[in-house]
């Protein structure tokens, strides 16, 4: 079990928090072009591998981005429908670049 403030504690974290499946968030990080699989994923949250460095920070922004989209909606959100979750990410990105042209 990796430590709770390393890369992989915290995606654990993040997982637990937002009632997500591993494979719901692969599918949500392949859709938002960020190269990961499946067994990658499994190897490192069982403690087997860690994440790169460049793999560590992406998937941590993406986690961070998901609890701030929850934390938004304030309600359960559908992961398996990753490619709208990744749409919806995508939105508040571009609306943040707008809003910081403002």
């Amino acid at each position: 079990m990796p430590a709770s403030l390393s890369v992989e504690g915290q995606i654990i974290s993040g997982l637990t928090a937002l009632r997500m499946q591993r494979k719901e968030f692969v599918k949500i990080c392949q859709n938002l072009s960020i190269p990961i699989s499946e067994a990658l994923v499994s190897l490192c949250l069982n403690g087997r591998r860690e994440f790169t460095q460049w793999t560590g920070i992406h998937l941590l922004n993406v986690m961070n981005e998901l609890l701030d989209l929850q934390r938004h909606h304030d309600v359960a959100l559908s992961w398996a429908a990753s490619e709208n979750v990744a749409t919806a990410i995508v939105q508040r990105r571009k609306n943040a670049v707008d809003e910081a042209k403002v």
